[in-house]
């Protein structure tokens, strides 16, 4: 090892405007969601949308409401939902939330079920649009 070798190995002097402009393709890799297992304040949760993929309700004790998540939404973001409740309570979802036509948000959490839902934001409507979902639960 020489004085000047700090170890750094390959260092990237490329500009961050050029870096931005690149593509990268990815190839066998994996992209792990961003999960975050939501506590209920006044029987609301709220989704982080800016640092959750996947968020998780767990546990109601009551009727609760989904209220719109925090942060600014890119176009095309996907937001993944997974509910469980030990009795079928009612589910109130803010109005950001809109069916897609093809699936409906559910009015109710399924007893000792899980239930799935994924969301794509649209940009133009400023809506999350419920794409899927996996109303009998398992």
């Amino acid at each position: 090892m020489t004085a000047s070798d700090v170890g750094l190995g390959s260092v990237d002097n490329t500009s961050d405007a050029t870096k931005n402009s690149a593509t990268t393709t990815l190839t066998n890799k994996r992209i792990t969601p961003r999960a975050a297992t939501l506590t209920v304040s006044t029987n609301t949760y709220t989704p982080a949308g800016d640092s959750t993929d996947l968020f998780i309700i767990t546990g109601p004790t009551a009727n609760f409401t989904v209220a719109a998540p925090t942060g600014t939404p890119t176009d095309g973001q996907v937001l993944k939902a997974r509910m469980n409740a030990t009795a079928a309570y009612a589910v109130t979802w803010n109005a950001v939330y809109i069916s897609s036509g093809v699936a409906t948000l559910p009015n109710a959490a399924v007893a000792n079920k899980t239930i799935t839902l994924g969301f794509m934001y649209d940009l133009t409507a400023a809506k999350w649009v419920l794409m899927a979902l996996d109303e009998i639960g398992y």
